[in-house]
């Protein structure tokens, strides 16, 4: 797919100009631990965000930017932080392509290295994904429909009744943990369990772990994964395991 980069660039370059220009998004971000606090402590983004008609978000270690008319969302993280997550992401997608993976994985590239006005050269990285739905409840509602539909099928269970539900609790009603969507993933990309396992060996290999639901999402009505940096140090990581059933 033909993508306009220069077009997203100036784009989110008016945003991000309007942020630290106008709406004192400088404050915290020099200011702030984490994008967390980053985002709590950001007094003016309701200004900014009718103004603008933009919305924003953020995870353990990003800051998320994006509006209603594009298809495109940018991240950005402080760049105190010692791991460039974006930058990993984007090697992992590049790798992805060539194994054949790219469907698996939302689009990413590196946008521009943004100047901050005023802040004496300080650059943030910035990083350009395409959009995805990724909203928490639904990706956790639709793997728990998957894994208790399973579990009755496998037990000869009716699915309308309660003591189904509190046998499947009781007995395993994991669906939101990175084996439990790894599971779902196999099912909804009608995968082997053969070509699983090489799916893991492929992530384990870009040390990405920490795959819960809500690093998941739904590109154009297929499974993603939207955040696939894994966390934490490479050598601190562990791998993925091969535990679906």
């Amino acid at each position: 797919m033909e993508r306009n980069i220069d077009l997203l660039r100036e784009r989110f370059t008016e945003y991000l100009d309007a942020m630290f220009c106008k709406y004192h998004f400088g404050d915290v971000y020099m200011g702030a631990e984490d994008c967390e606090e980053m985002f709590d402590e950001w007094k003016f983004y309701d200004d900014m965000a009718s103004t603008y008609d933009i919305w924003c978000a953020n995870g353990a270690t990003r800051f998320v930017l994006g509006d209603d008319y594009c298809d495109y969302v940018i991240k950005f993280q402080k760049n105190s932080d010692e791991i460039d997550y974006g930058a990993i992401e984007c090697n992992i997608y590049r790798d992805a392509v060539a194994a054949g993976y790219a469907d698996k994985f939302v689009w990413c590239d590196h946008l521009m290295d943004y100047e901050i006005p005023d802040e004496d050269g300080e650059i943030i990285n910035v990083y350009v994904y395409k959009y995805a739905q990724c909203s928490y409840d639904m990706i956790s509602d639709d793997s728990y429909d998957f894994h208790f539909r399973s579990y009755c099928e496998q037990e000869g269970l009716d699915m309308g009744s309660d003591d189904a539900r509190e046998e499947w609790y009781s007995r395993d009603g994991d669906y939101t943990s990175t084996r439990a969507m790894l599971e779902f993933a196999e099912n909804f990309w009608h995968m082997t369990r053969e070509d699983l396992t090489t799916f893991i060996d492929f992530l384990n290999e870009h040390h990405v772990n920490d795959l819960h639901c809500g690093n998941w999402g739904y590109n154009d009505n297929m499974l993603v994964l939207t955040d696939y940096a894994g966390y934490g140090e490479f050598n601190e990581r562990s791998d993925i395991k091969n535990y679906c059933r």
